[in-house]
């Protein structure tokens, strides 16, 4: 019984089976060969040709040959992780490995024959009668994750179990048994971990967008009612501080606008309801519409914005939240400034490196430990969620997350004392025109 299983197993991609040290019959050869000579009806030479090994001189290598095999099996059986059984539809479960009972943690005289149902759950009782029913019948190989336990047993183990169509000489179907408990378990694990994350992310997103749109309408009031008051729509204000009030409310309310509209922009991107709108675009149109969105702040605080992008650079992109991006740099640039200071902002093309648009400002710099700490956040890939007190904030944490979905990536440098630079890198692969030529060696 078991030299059929193993052969079988072998056949079907099972153990490296071992050399076999049974004696091949010998070949006949020419000069052994019995001599025949044309003028003579039978004449043969006085060589004779040697006797194959009859089957009885061959009985006790073979059967040697079967109890090794059989102390192989066993060997493995007891050590592998995989316990093997041997079941047909007349007698059940009749075979069973010296491992059944520690890797299945079954008793294998409460399987034996057709008890073995009764050690299943009873929601995997059909599939697997059924698999093994292909198996004997069809011949056909089948796979079922079930649970199975002693009746004294108060947890189920879960197996995976391997089914191996019988063949021509051996009706007995092969049955493969790998304990799969605590890998499983495991899964569970993950699976109710990565649930849970998935479950805050949606109720932080949801959070987020609710607590923006609250924010947005009594902000717009604010801002409304202290731009009347700059504005002196129902008269001039007769007390100068209160105009100078009234135009730090409408200040702060249009700065606590954009950080509301950050949170939405963030929100979105949890959400994956943050579309790209690619085209294509102007690099130094650009950078020339996000000096104008700020070149009223700039002109309040006696600063100046220089352009400088002298090459004539297309690239596609999603036009607006490039612009969202570098408005963010540009904003920073000129809160960190002091007045009377100069704040250019470039864009170059550069072969292999890509596109790059800089923001340089004229502040005292990042201190060496905090421009660390943001260099790391801006590579983690939870950037946008480091905008507590020292982080790298909601603007700059925003533009990270931009340059990202375009396939870019956000740098920061900086040198104590002498200013910040900010760069927006985007793939070479992104430049449709103005990318200069690469060097190439004279022959």
């Amino acid at each position: 019984m078991w030299w059929l299983f193993v052969r079988d197993f072998y056949r079907a991609g099972g153990a490296h089976q071992p050399e076999s040290s049974v004696a091949a019959a010998p070949a006949f050869s020419k000069s052994t060969a019995t001599s025949y000579s044309p003028n003579s009806a039978k004449q043969y030479s006085t060589h004779s040709a040697p006797m194959a090994p009859t089957a009885e001189a061959l009985a006790p290598e073979i059967e040697s040959q079967a109890l090794n095999l059989n102390s192989y099996l066993q060997r493995l059986s007891v050590d592998g992780e995989h316990a093997f059984g041997l079941w047909d539809s007349d007698a059940g479960f009749s075979v069973f490995s010296a491992n059944f009972e520690r890797v299945t943690q079954l008793s294998s005289s409460d399987c034996a024959g057709h008890a073995w149902i009764a050690s299943v759950h009873n929601q995997h009782q059909y599939a697997l009668n059924e698999a093994l029913l292909q198996a004997e019948s069809e011949k056909r190989a089948g796979q079922c994750l079930v649970q199975a336990r002693c009746d004294d047993a108060q947890e189920w183990n879960w197996l995976l179990v391997d089914i191996k169509p019988a063949s021509a000489r051996q009706s007995a179907v092969m049955v493969l048994i790998r304990n799969i408990t605590e890998q499983h378990a495991l899964e569970e694990v993950l699976q109710k971990t990565e649930t849970a994350l998935a479950v805050s992310e949606r109720g932080r997103s949801a959070f987020l967008s609710s607590m923006s749109h609250e924010l947005r309408t009594p902000l717009n009031a604010i801002m409304g009612f202290s731009e009347m008051m700059k504005s002196g729509v129902f008269g001039e204000m007769e007390n100068k501080t209160y105009q100078q009030y009234a135009e730090h409310i409408h200040d702060s309310g249009k700065l606590l606008l954009n950080k509301v509209a950050d949170l939405l922009d963030i929100a979105s991107m949890d959400a994956g309801e943050m579309d790209m709108e690619e085209s294509e675009c102007n690099a130094r149109e650009l950078l020339h519409e996000v000096i104008e969105m700020h070149s009223h702040a700039a002109f309040a605080r006696n600063q100046s914005l220089k352009l400088d992008c002298t090459q004539a650079i297309r690239l596609t992109g999603d036009r607006a939240k490039l612009i969202c991006a570098l408005s963010h740099f540009l904003s920073n640039a000129l809160r960190h400034s002091p007045e009377g200071a100069e704040i250019s902002l470039s864009g170059r093309a550069v072969p292999h490196d890509g596109m790059i648009f800089s923001v340089r400002d004229a502040g005292e710099g990042i201190p060496p430990k905090q421009l660390t700490t943001i260099r790391e956040a801006l590579q983690a890939d939870s950037a946008y969620m480091n905008i507590e007190p020292g982080g790298i904030g909601l603007g700059l944490s925003l533009s990270r997350e931009l340059a990202a979905r375009h396939g870019g990536r956000v740098v920061v440098d900086s040198i104590r004392h002498r200013g910040t630079v900010v760069s927006l890198i985007l793939p070479e692969q992104r430049i449709l025109s103005g990318l200069p030529q690469k060097n190439r060696r004279r022959i």
